[in-house]
């Protein structure tokens, strides 16, 4: 039995956001995923990442930035809402298909052939996959995971599904959720709505600067990690700060740049300023790696210059918002 989720023309091409060029080419998985569904069935996730402009410093990491369940209902008519898992795994995931909505699953890397080389067959680590295709008799499976498009098959395909018998009794269900579509609620055009929602994000955005912060946290932690030499554990971190940091922003600048250029923003200096804080923080995360690596001095002069890019940035979006 195949069931697929997909319009029937499609071929994946990944989004601009995930195209060559990029200081950040992935963010997180769960919001990769998502840019490459809305992506595949006709709209612009661009129009939905004004979220980005209220990230902020958590204490111990950047905001997982997320797109806004309401604004994806409000911008696209994308609904996005968990499943409880009650029975076989599989036939919930079939059960969405039919219907042709694609299932987000929280699932384990181990399983997933796309990430030889890192996890696969090697580690297990949660990601966010998007089922987009299902053969059960032939036990292969189409998926979205990051910025492209992959399947996997045979015993990578069973595993999902059903965890092995040494896992079994403590294995948990994963978060689940099926996206649906429908009329967006909008009634103003798509980028004039986008506007209104980067307007509301601005009001939330951080009242005193993030980026001073973390550089406080940065600098406090930064001798353990020099003195652990763990290249593990710089993993972990820089995925949980600087690469959060330097995506988010990026992804911002886009935004406003494509506001711009619609003519639903007045034109500033912003995407720029949040440009400079994507390459200043990708510049750090390897100059953080070898410091780590080879016990090296390392200059954070850089988190002032991003300090300052954050507040030039934010002024000069409050400027444009008109």
């Amino acid at each position: 039995m195949s069931v697929s989720a997909l319009p029937s023309s499609y071929s994946h091409q990944s989004h601009l956001l995930h195209g060559s060029g990029r200081i950040w080419d992935e963010t997180n998985c769960y919001l990769d995923v998502v840019i490459e569904l809305l992506h595949a069935f006709g709209h612009e996730p661009l129009a939905a990442l004004g979220v980005a402009a209220s990230t902020q410093w958590e204490g111990d990491q950047w905001t997982f930035c997320k797109f806004n369940d309401e604004d994806l209902r409000f911008l696209f008519g994308v609904d996005i809402q968990e499943l409880n898992p009650w029975k076989n795994l599989e036939l919930h995931v079939l059960e969405q298909l039919k219907r042709g909505n694609p299932v987000l699953i929280e699932a384990d890397a181990f399983l997933l052939p796309d990430t030889r080389g890192s996890s696969y067959r090697s580690r297990h680590e949660k990601t966010t996959i998007g089922v987009l295709e299902m053969a059960t008799q032939a036990r292969r499976m189409r998926y979205l995971h990051g910025r492209s498009c992959f399947e996997l098959e045979a015993e990578d395909y069973d595993g999902l599904w059903l965890p092995g018998s040494e896992r079994a009794e403590s294995w948990l269900p994963p978060f689940v959720e099926r996206v649906a579509w429908s009329k967006p609620s909008r009634t103003e055009p798509l980028v004039i709505a986008s506007a209104t929602l980067l307007r509301r994000e601005l009001k939330r955005a951080p009242a005193t600067n993030p980026i001073a912060a973390f550089s406080t946290s940065m600098e406090a932690g930064l001798q353990v990690m020099q003195d652990d030499h763990d290249m593990d554990h710089f993993h972990r971190y820089a995925f949980a700060t600087l690469r959060q940091l330097g995506a988010c922003f990026e992804l911002l600048a886009s935004h406003v740049t494509w506001l711009q250029d619609h003519g639903a923003w007045k034109s500033t200096d912003a995407n720029q300023h949040f440009g400079l804080i994507a390459q200043l923080a990708r510049s750090l995360q390897f100059q953080l790696a070898r410091s780590i690596a080879r016990n090296k001095v390392l200059d954070l002069s850089s988190l002032a210059q991003m300090g300052k890019a954050w507040q030039c940035g934010i002024d000069a979006l409050h400027s444009g918002a008109g």
